[in-house]
């Protein structure tokens, strides 16, 4: 499943070492990304699995087998036995569907009540891992169902870090959104807008803006970015995002 040029970089151990937090050569480092992007579009996401049962944690046999099914049935660039867990580097246009597809596969065939799974966020930078493999540990160690997402626990992750952790942990679209100047303008919007719990008249007086442009920029940020503003959890998740952004 992997190129030539790809299995020399995975030789040298670049993941494990950007896992331990050790000093990785910045160009080995975007190299490596390249080979794994090639022209398609899509962002990386960390996926956990283990099994639900902590005395069977260290069972490296039955975990070398479910990694063998998963290389026979996908094109995953990085599957490998880390601390303890089965970790896969995945990169798709949609890693979630993917993670859900690979996790339901593995569950076949009589492991389905053993097997837990961690996703952690969508990241763009194979630089910043080390805290998406945090993530994924935590939505696995932390969440209610076998297959637990971190943005279901992302809120209480941002509560509990500090410094590049709580950085890494901010919703995704918002964080590079919040890296392109021309956005701030809407970022403000949002921010207040939340805080005025969504109404539209106290946050355009709050902002000294008509009531028409701020509408416009709320109608810009769903269509951009899919949130539903609806959702009590979203919300929450994207202020202590900004807040932790600021």
């Amino acid at each position: 499943a992997a190129s030539g040029e790809s299995r020399k970089y995975l030789d040298i151990g670049i993941i494990e070492s950007l896992l331990l937090g050790e000093s990785v050569p910045p160009d080995k480092v975007g190299d490596f990304q390249r080979i794994i992007k090639g022209q398609r579009p899509g962002a990386f996401a960390v996926l956990l699995i283990d099994f639900y049962d902590r005395e069977r944690k260290g069972d490296l046999r039955a975990l070398k087998f479910i990694k063998n099914i998963i290389f026979r049935q996908y094109s995953i660039m990085f599957c490998n036995i880390i601390k303890g867990e089965l970790m896969l580097l995945l990169y798709s246009q949609n890693p979630y569907i993917l993670a859900r597809q690979i996790f339901h596969s593995v569950s076949q065939g009589g492991r389905k009540k053993e097997l837990h799974a961690g996703l952690s966020c969508l990241f763009h930078e194979l630089s910043e891992l080390q805290f998406f493999f945090d993530q994924a540990l935590y939505a696995q160690c932390n969440g209610k169902e076998m297959f637990s997402e971190f943005y279901d626990l992302a809120s209480e992750y941002l509560m509990e870090s500090s410094g590049q952790r709580r950085v890494c942990a901010c919703e995704p679209v918002l964080r590079r959104m919040w890296a392109e100047q021309d956005k701030r303008a809407y970022l403000e919007t949002l921010r207040v807008y939340l805080e005025e719990e969504r109404s539209s008249k106290r946050a355009s007086e709050r902002l000294y803006i008509h009531k028409n442009t701020l509408t416009y920029r709320i109608k810009f940020i769903k269509n951009t970015t899919n949130w539903n503003l609806d959702d009590p959890g979203m919300r929450n998740y994207l202020r202590l995002s900004l807040y932790a952004l600021e």
